[in-house]
């Protein structure tokens, strides 16, 4: 992707982020951070916990497994407790692709994102496709590494059942502010705000989550 594309696209993301940030919040499949830093993984474990107000505490397992040299996978399943709902069973599939490496002019890692993301509960279906860009820089320090990173998207957002809208049909941006902490190559961390605009949520998200990657298998 040219470097003028990119710019085009983060302009819009990140401009509509702003102007909307403060509203609604809205997550993955449900009200949760994306747990996703702009760096390629061949393959890694994240296991996260959220809180996202009236939507409840989440839980959710992530899959990452590398497809290509500059692409890999996304797998999750998780649950909520609803908060003010029915407890929910959440599941998701996606990918994420290098766009734009790290070069002396910008100075940033960029990744493209998207995936469907469902959730189940309360006789109310739920269907998510976000459609973003992940951000950042990896800081390589002493004794660890940090990501710090940036991650808008929008998503179109399906449902049906009881709880819906009027309009079964939503977009709203979702926007997380996070950083990836690596203990070593197989452990780290990371900690993540969400903040977005849209229909399905009013409460912003906060979440954390534990990240392992399989010995002998390389980033």
């Amino acid at each position: 992707m040219h470097y003028s594309s990119i710019r085009r696209c983060l302009t819009v993301l990140v401009a509509v982020g702003a102007s909307l940030g403060a509203e609604r919040a809205d997550g993955q499949a449900w009200n949760y951070p994306s747990f996703q830093p702009p760096v390629h993984v061949s393959r890694e474990y994240n296991f996260g916990i959220a809180s996202g107000g009236d939507a409840g505490t989440t839980f959710v397992g992530q899959w990452r497994e590398g497809f290509r040299r500059t692409t890999h996978l996304v797998f999750e399943a998780g649950v909520s407790d609803g908060g003010d709902l029915d407890s929910r069973i959440l599941l998701g599939a996606g990918f994420a692709t290098t766009v734009f490496g790290s070069q002396p002019n910008l100075p940033l890692d960029i990744l493209l994102t998207s995936g469907v993301y469902p959730s189940f509960g309360d006789g109310t279906t739920l269907i998510r496709v976000p459609v973003g860009l992940t951000l950042g820089k990896r800081l390589a320090l002493q004794d660890l590494a940090i990501t710090p990173y940036a991650h808008p998207r929008l998503s179109f957002d399906f449902c049906s059942g009881d709880l819906c809208f009027d309009d079964n049909l939503d977009f709203s941006i979702n926007f997380d502010l996070g950083a990836d902490f690596e203990i070593n190559p197989q452990l780290g961390f990371r900690a993540s705000i969400l903040v977005a605009g849209g229909d399905s949520f009013d409460d912003n998200a906060f979440g954390a989550s534990l990240v392992w990657r399989p010995r002998g298998v390389s980033r």
